[in-house]
């Protein structure tokens, strides 16, 4: 009977906690764009954490207008000019065409938004430092999502970076038409290994393509000592996606498969000899992220796990 009471009183407290996030939100908030990217990814978000619009707008008026109707009392615009000059907006998010990325953050800086840019957010380091120098007063977030992933969450909780010698990543997927490759798809992992392990010191870089595809190999010293190999690839395919970290650190490995599989096993020596060589025993796994042993609730949706929600609510 305590048990039951205890158990309803702990159901009534996270009910309360969940209930009373749903209506938190007092500001107001504006969407640029509604393409394929915002669709799946962005706008789901928005509406599991009840995030108030005020306005969705694109160039396509139809199209903000069908998206608006899924947001209660949503203005559906074409008139970029009607959000910059409304200052009951306080913030906004653009997710339009890349090259507009630029233009449109900086102008939004300027009317004293707080902006939330899918990346990348400008196409030259002259257009960064541009948006660095306006946003000092404000506030600007790229969309560079696995830096606010589950993975990158818990390697930070448990400290398994700590000491890193060395690591490998890989990220193979397939053809991308769709526009500049470096600074809309390869951007994600280099600003996460940057993130990670800190500026470099040295790259090595050796690019070669196949067809369509590109293959970028890479071999990194960071300031912090460690050392990488990359591989960054666009001769696979999408329907294998494959997104891998393994990091070596002076007393365990750590692996990671994005965004969903996480472990590591410690190392076994003594005066320089490999334990497990010389008394072999079970190897010792922890799992710190399983897909296999995910659980249906909102936190071990994929993208929650990718790093969209924290990205977005920070």
């Amino acid at each position: 009977m305590i048990y039951q009471q205890l158990i309803g009183k702990y159901r009534s407290i996270r009910k309360k906690k969940i209930l009373g996030g749903l209506s938190g939100h007092k500001k107001n908030y504006a969407f640029l764009g509604v393409g394929e990217h915002s669709m799946a990814n962005l706008y789901p978000i928005l509406h599991h954490l009840n995030i108030p619009l005020k306005y969705i707008y694109s160039r396509t008026r139809i199209h903000a207008a069908q998206m608006a109707s899924t947001f209660p009392g949503t203005i559906a615009t074409d008139n970029l000019d009607q959000i910059m000059q409304d200052h009951s907006v306080d913030a906004l998010f653009v997710c339009l065409q890349p090259d507009d990325h630029h233009t449109i953050t900086s102008q939004a800086l300027r009317a004293g938004k707080n902006i939330f840019v899918e990346k990348p957010p400008c196409r030259s380091s002259m257009e960064l430092e541009e948006l660095i120098s306006l946003a000092k007063d404000g506030f600007c977030q790229p969309g560079l999502q696995r830096r606010t992933s589950m993975i990158t969450r818990l390697l930070n909780q448990y400290k398994l970076i700590d000491e890193c010698i060395s690591y490998r990543y890989t990220f193979h997927c397939g053809l991308y038409p769709d526009g500049d490759v470096y600074t809309e798809l390869f951007i994600h992992p280099v600003d996460y290994l940057l993130f990670l392990f800190g500026n470099y010191q040295s790259a090595n870089i050796q690019t070669s393509r196949n067809g369509n595809g590109i293959t970028c190999q890479i071999q990194l010293v960071h300031e912090s000592g460690v050392h990488g190999q990359v591989e960054l690839s666009t001769d696979f395919s999408w329907q294998n996606l494959h997104e891998t970290i393994e990091i070596n650190t002076r007393s365990k490995t750590v692996a990671a498969i994005y965004p969903g599989s996480l472990s590591s096993s410690e190392k076994s020596a003594l005066f320089g000899m490999p334990l497990e060589k010389i008394n072999p025993r079970p190897k010792v796994v922890k799992t710190y992220l399983d897909p296999l042993a995910l659980s249906t609730t909102a936190q071990n949706n994929s993208l929650f796990l990718q790093g969209f929600a924290s990205a977005i609510m920070a």
